[in-house]
């Protein structure tokens, strides 16, 4: 199989044959009246891809490619530094023929970054907040540790969401010992628990990292708030209702200015630190590929 890096060593215009996971495409206007396919796919990193015209474009206009592994030929498409793929010819294989997860850049190591999680919230929750992390991910955790964090900002991988989430709740457990002021007002599972679960949601956002369903009406945060809910009764006798809503406010206010305003302290702080670590994350990963100048969120930094 060419991977992504075998990519990167291969001139334009070269033609070459591989194994591939269609993620996702969409049909686009060109000029002349015209229409090409733009989509990205899986070769252990994530790679742009377009189909111009003929009966390849016809296939994939037709029927639905996408979340399939398939065999393409192709040619190397380079423009500004920047390598793609024009798919020439492309076949579908059988299901479960390959594991679509072999097709993934293997950044993170999952099992390691979910016990350190659990780790986190043993330390910093009461045996009650961990009583609740354990429910509500006892019939998720299969799909939190493997989905992408995002779509291309930041940690767009598999596994990206549980390092996300892992680094959103250390950072904050330790920032939030430093004001002890803080402390004494917010009870200490709203943090940890709060991080753990402000984006559970997008295990329905996402499919391998592609928003398809209902996912292209609603948000993560919409799904999180509807899975958290199966689990208000339990929250509530273990904690009180007080504290379930603020778990929801967590949910659906991390956004902050980008979504509906905080209104809870935990929920704005959440915010904070969600968008310092996504941040973080983003400009780590410029200088991963060697880019000296990035923008993130209108700065720019050199």
């Amino acid at each position: 199989m060419v991977t992504k890096k075998d990519l990167q060593g291969m001139v334009d215009g070269q033609v070459f044959e591989t194994l591939a996971f269609i993620k996702s495409y969409e049909v686009r206007p060109a000029k002349n009246n015209n229409k090409f396919i733009d989509g990205m796919l899986e070769i252990k990193g994530s790679v742009p891809f377009k189909i111009w015209s003929g009966s390849t474009f016809e296939e994939l206009e037709k029927y639905d490619y996408s979340n399939l592994v398939c065999s393409i030929t192709g040619k190397v498409n380079e423009y500004n530094g920047n390598k793609s793929i024009i798919i020439t010819g492309i076949v579908a294989l059988e299901e479960g023929t390959y594991n679509p997860s072999d097709f993934f850049e293997e950044k993170y190591q999952v099992d390691a970054y979910w016990n350190a999680l659990c780790n986190l919230i043993n330390k910093n929750c009461s045996p009650e907040g961990v009583e609740i992390f354990n429910t509500v991910f006892k019939d998720i955790k299969d799909r939190f540790i493997v989905e992408f964090a995002a779509r291309g900002h930041h940690d767009a991988v598999r596994g990206g969401l549980i390092a996300h989430t892992y680094k959103l709740t250390f950072i904050i457990t330790r920032i939030m010992k430093l004001y002890p002021n803080i402390v004494k007002v917010v009870d200490n599972d709203l943090f940890a628990l709060g991080c753990a679960i402000h984006d559970i949601g997008k295990i329905y956002e996402y499919t391998n990292g592609v928003i398809k369903g209902n996912a292209l009406i609603v948000s993560h945060n919409t799904f999180g708030v509807e899975l958290l809910s199966k689990y208000k009764e339990f929250i509530v006798a273990k904690k009180n209702e007080e504290f379930y809503y603020r778990l929801l406010a967590i949910i659906v206010q991390h956004h902050g200015e980008f979504g509906e305003t905080p209104r809870a302290v935990e929920a704005f702080l959440v915010h904070m630190v969600d968008y310092l670590e996504s941040s973080f994350q983003a400009i780590d990963e410029s200088y991963e590929k060697g880019i000296r100048t990035v923008n993130v969120h209108n700065f720019k930094l050199n």
